[in-house]
């Protein structure tokens, strides 16, 4: 009975050491965490949240505005039309006339379309922080304030850096 059990632990120690090594080695192998998706990590940051609307321009160091065009099925997909650095060095893996698939919406009828989105960037590699939707321009999540103000306080922080 008791060799039965130290078999059993022996086991259990084998196929945890087993287990780590193998952790430890996909850590190794798998790509560094800039080239994986992040569009699951969209308004999850709790300190990101925590800032003001100007400590999240001043903060980004890539700002991209996407537009909605109506395709064949009656969604609207979202293509990249601007994209604004604060300096040239910023590693972003977006261009102008990317399609943006995970912002696709079908519209419900009587309600306002979007008109846009405004798509917030930190870091080099650049990963996405926060999408904020346009109606007429203006930024529903920041009070209404217009996109052309937006882009403005974040050219005017990228020419102070």
């Amino acid at each position: 009975m008791i060799k039965q059990l130290l078999k059993g632990i022996l086991f259990g120690v084998g196929f945890s050491v087993a287990l780590i090594a193998a952790m430890e080695i996909y850590s190794k192998i798998s790509p560094p965490d800039f080239q994986r998706d992040h569009s699951s990590t969209i308004g999850l940051s709790n300190e990101w949240n925590s800032y003001s609307h100007d400590e999240q321009i001043k903060k980004s160091t890539a700002i991209a505005v996407a537009r909605y065009t109506e395709s064949n099925d009656g969604s609207y997909v979202a293509t990249i039309s601007e994209i604004y650095k604060d300096n040239e060095s910023v590693m972003l893996n977006i261009k102008i006339g990317d399609s943006y698939e995970s912002l696709r919406f079908y519209p419900r009828k009587d309600n306002r379309l979007r008109s846009g989105v405004l798509i917030f960037f930190t870091g080099s590699p650049a990963i996405e922080r926060a999408t904020l939707y346009l109606y007429d321009d203006r930024i529903i999540g920041y009070g209404d304030m217009p996109l052309a103000t937006a882009i403005e306080k974040f050219k005017k922080i990228s020419i102070t850096n």
